[in-house]
C-alpha cells in the first residue's frame, strides 16, 4: 500500500476581487505587494489513500482538522480537533476516485456529480447540497470557492454558500434573467445584480438573506432546483 503524504499547498486566496498566489511554507505567508495575509487558524489537511495529499505548514497552533480520503469506496472523513470527534459524508453519486477537495481555513469541499460536499472545522461536521437535478457536462467549471473560513460552489442560477460555524449548506436559486456570480470574500459570499437584488451569507449564517434593490423589501428566498 502507498504511503500517505502531506505536501504543501499553494492556494489562490481572493480578497477584496484581488487575487494572489501564496505558497504556505517555510517562508509563512505572502500576500498582496509583500504584505502578510491573515494566519491560517483554522489549518485544513487533506490525506489520501492514493499517496498525495496537501496541508499548511508554519500554521497556527490549536484548531485545525484533517480530511481523510480512502483509495476505494464511497465514503469521506474528516476530524476536527475543535470537536475532537471524527464525521463522514457517504458519496451520492460517483466513488471516492473522484474527490479532490479544496481546503483552506476553516473548510474543505469538493464536488463529485451533481453534488457539493462541504465540511467545517467548527461545527466538525459534513453537509452536502444537490446543485443540479441533470448531470453536469464534464467540462463544467462548478467548483468549490474557498474564502476565509467560508465555502461557496455556483451552478449556472443556483448558488450555494456552506458555514463552518454550522457545518451546513443553504441554496438560492436566482431569477432566469440573472447573469450575477458567487464573490467569495475573507467572511463572506455575497451576490449582487445592483439594480435588482443583493444576497449575502457569512461563516455564522444558517440561511441566505437578501434585499430587494428597487422596492428595499426583504427577498424570499427561492431554493428549489430550477427544471
Amino acid at each position: 500500500m502507498k504511503s500517505m503524504v502531506i505536501l504543501s499547498l499553494s492556494v489562490c486566496l481572493s480578497l477584496g476581487g484581488n487575487s494572489a498566489w501564496a505558497q504556505f511554507g517555510g517562508g509563512g505567508l505572502g500576500g498582496i505587494g509583500g504584505a502578510p495575509l491573515q494566519p491560517v487558524e483554522r489549518p485544513i489537511a487533506v490525506i489520501t489513500g492514493r499517496g498525495w495529499g496537501v496541508g499548511y505548514q508554519n500554521s497556527s497552533p490549536g484548531a485545525g482538522a484533517i480530511v481523510i480520503v480512502p483509495k476505494e469506496g464511497k465514503r469521506v472523513w474528516g476530524f476536527s480537533a475543535t470537536t475532537g470527534k471524527w464525521s463522514s459524508v457517504e458519496l451520492e453519486e460517483g466513488d471516492v476516485s473522484e474527490v479532490i477537495p479544496a481546503a483552506g481555513n476553516g473548510a474543505a469541499g469538493f464536488r463529485v456529480g451533481r453534488w457539493a460536499y462541504g465540511f467545517g472545522e467548527l461545527a466538525g461536521r459534513w453537509d452536502k447540497i444537490q446543485i443540479s437535478r441533470d448531470a453536469l457536462p464534464d467540462d463544467s467549471t462548478a467548483m468549490p470557492i474557498l474564502g476565509n473560513n467560508i465555502l461557496a460552489i455556483q451552478n449556472g442560477r443556483v448558488a450555494c454558500a456552506f458555514s463552518i460555524e454550522h457545518g451546513k449548506w443553504d441554496r438560492v436559486v436566482l431569477p432566469k434573467s440573472s447573469t450575477a456570480y458567487v464573490s467569495v470574500q475573507n467572511h463572506m459570499v455575497t451576490l449582487s445584480d445592483n439594480e435588482k437584488f443583493f444576497y449575502a451569507f457569512s461563516e455564522t449564517s444558517q440561511e441566505w438573506g437578501g434585499v430587494n434593490m428597487e422596492n428595499g423589501e426583504m427577498l424570499s428566498i427561492q431554493r428549489e432546483l430550477p427544471e
